[in-house]
C-alpha cells in the first residue's frame, strides 16, 4: 500500500487550522481523507497546540496556561479529559510545547510521553507523572522546539529534536544529545530578519517513499521550505511550500495502514485553535 505525507500550515498566529497536501515533489501516494469534523471543543484552556494520537491514546498540550496550570493532558475517544499531567509550567504563560509518545524502541520506555519546552525535553510516565527534564539541547530557543521518534530505524530508533535555529539533533534513551545537522538557510534567514525561522515538528519518512525515504523531513514556517536530512547529516531541499500556503509548520506521515483512535471514528487529528467557533477545537479525519 502507498503512503502519503501531509503538511500542516500556519495561517496567522499561532496556527493550526489548514491542511495542505504536499504536491509537485518526488513522492508517491494519495491521501483519501473523509470530510473532517469536530472531535472536541473547549479544551482544557481553549488553545491546544501540540497533539499526538495512537490507537488507544490522545495527548495534547496547551499554548497559554495560567500560573501553575496544567499544559499536558490526555483525552479519551469521546473527547473527555481523563488525565491532567503534572504541571511543568509553574509560571504559566504561552509556549508552543510539542509532544510525542515513545513507541518503545531504542531503549525508550514504551508509552512514556515526552514534551518540548524550549531547550528542555520533559519526560512523563504513561500515567502523567513528571520525571523532570530528560535532556536539553544547546541551541534551541525559548519556544517552537520540535520532536518525533524514529520509528523506521534509519536513525537508530532515537528521538529527533529540531531547534528553531535549524539545528537537528538525535537523542538516545540515556538522554545523550548529538548534533546531526544544521540547515544553513535557517541561520541566514534568522540573521536577515532578526527572527528565528520557527523550524518545528519533524517526521522520519519510511524507506522506499521516493528517493528521500528513510530521512527526516522538517519544515520552517517563516521561510516556507521543507528539507530532508539523511542519517549522515546531509541536507537536501524537498521543496517550497509557498505555492500552496504560507507557513509550513509540520510534516505528518499518513501510514499505509490507518487505525481509528478508540471509538472516536477518527484516524488523524489536528488542533484548530483560533477558529470561528470561539474555543479550542480538535478536528478529526
Amino acid at each position: 500500500m502507498t503512503r502519503a505525507v501531509l503538511m500542516r500550515w500556519r495561517i496567522g498566529i499561532p496556527l493550526l487550522a489548514a491542511l495542505g497536501v504536499l504536491l509537485g515533489l518526488t513522492i508517491y501516494g494519495v491521501v483519501y481523507a473523509a470530510t473532517p469534523s469536530t472531535f472536541m471543543t473547549n479544551t482544557l484552556h481553549d488553545n491546544p497546540i501540540g497533539i499526538v494520537s495512537t490507537i488507544n491514546r490522545l495527548v495534547l498540550t496547551e499554548y497559554c496556561v495560567p500560573a501553575g496550570g496544567v499544559s499536558v493532558y490526555e483525552v479519551d475517544s469521546a473527547g473527555t479529559v481523563v488525565n491532567e499531567f503534572d504541571s511543568i509550567r509553574p509560571g504559566g504563560g504561552c509556549l508552543e510545547e510539542y509532544v510525542d509518545i515513545s513507541p518503545g524502541l531504542g531503549g525508550f520506555p514504551l508509552g512514556h510521553v515526552y514534551v518540548t519546552q524550549g531547550k528542555d525535553i520533559y519526560e512523563f510516565t504513561p500515567g502523567g507523572s513528571s520525571l523532570g527534564v530528560f535532556a536539553s539541547v544547546p541551541t534551541a530557543g525559548a519556544d517552537h522546539t520540535g520532536i518525533t521518534f524514529d520509528r523506521e530505524g534509519t536513525f537508530g530508533n532515537k528521538m529527533i529534536i529540531t531547534a528553531t535555529t535549524g539545528h537537528v539533533y538525535t537523542v538516545d534513551s540515556s538522554g545523550a544529545v548529538t548534533l546531526l545537522a544544521q540547515i544553513p538557510e535557517l541561520t541566514s534567514a534568522a540573521l536577515a530578519t532578526g527572527n528565528d525561522a520557527f523550524h518545528e515538528n519533524p517526521e522520519v519518512i519510511p524507506e522506499g517513499f521516493g528517493p528521500l525515504g528513510g530521512q527526516i523531513w522538517t519544515a520552517a514556517e517563516h521561510i516556507d521550505t521543507v528539507w530532508a536530512i539523511s542519517p549522515t547529516g546531509d541536507v537536501e531541499e524537498v521543496g517550497k511550500s509557498d505555492i500552496y500556503f504560507d507557513g509550513a509548520e509540520t510534516v505528518h506521515l499518513i501510514p499505509s495502514t490507518v487505525c481509528n483512535f478508540g471509538s472516536s471514528g477518527g484516524a488523524f487529528f489536528i488542533n484548530d485553535t483560533f477558529n470561528a467557533l470561539g474555543g479550542g477545537r480538535v478536528v478529526k479525519f
